[in-house]
């Protein structure tokens, strides 16, 4: 894994941890996933999660508050030809859909969530230090060089990809999720990539 984001990497609680006062035992992460993240605006002070748990929904910017959906496992991107060192998945605790870009590599492309898969809009490279890191997208049509982007500091503001020129809104700080039980279990990942939609 590529060392400038194994500061943010957090251990996960072991298999078999009950959660509190629920009675259930936190199901079990692939090994493959190896920490979970929240996304905190260095600029609007909120959090990144989906507006709500179906595939397609937009990722927005939310008061953080410690919930599932702000929640985002990280485990690297793997296809057929291995695993890539410098990019990462993530995956939403909530609905199991991985942050994913809604086109090319272009200034205001949607973020949203989607099915998890191989193809490299939902490739991410993070970048920086824990309290002020980009989130590069990977996206492999485009022009490069973008990273995701909050446009406003009012919560239900969608984030979208924005030039990565240092700007505040494009800067998050990582912090330690909170270990609630997942809500679901990770989707399966799809050996070959999916073209579910049209990036043109």
């Amino acid at each position: 894994m590529n060392t400038r984001i194994k500061t943010i990497i957090i251990s996960l609680v072991a298999a078999g941890t009950f959660a509190t006062g629920s009675g259930l035992a936190v199901p079990t992460v692939s090994q493959a996933y190896s920490a979970i993240v929240e996304f905190q605006s260095n600029y609007s002070g909120k959090c990144l999660q989906p507006v709500n748990g179906s595939q397609g929904a937009a990722i927005v910017q939310e008061t953080c508050n410690g919930s599932l959906s702000q929640q985002w496992t990280q485990g690297p991107s793997e296809g057929s030809g291995g695993t890539s060192s410098n990019a990462e998945h993530y995956v939403n605790r909530s609905s199991g859909l991985c942050l994913d870009a809604r086109g090319n590599a272009t200034n205001g492309t949607p973020i949203e969530q989607w099915t998890c898969n191989w193809i490299s809009n939902e490739n991410w490279v993070l970048g920086g230090t824990q309290g002020r890191a980009e989130l590069f997208s990977r996206v492999s049509s485009g022009n490069g060089g973008r990273c995701v982007s909050t446009p406003g500091l009012v919560n239900g503001d969608e984030t979208q990809l924005a030039s990565c020129n240092g700007d505040s809104s494009t800067y998050w700080s990582l912090s330690t999720a909170r270990l609630a039980p997942p809500a679901t279990t990770l989707p399966p990942v799809a050996v070959k990539p999916v073209l579910a939609r049209s990036l043109g």
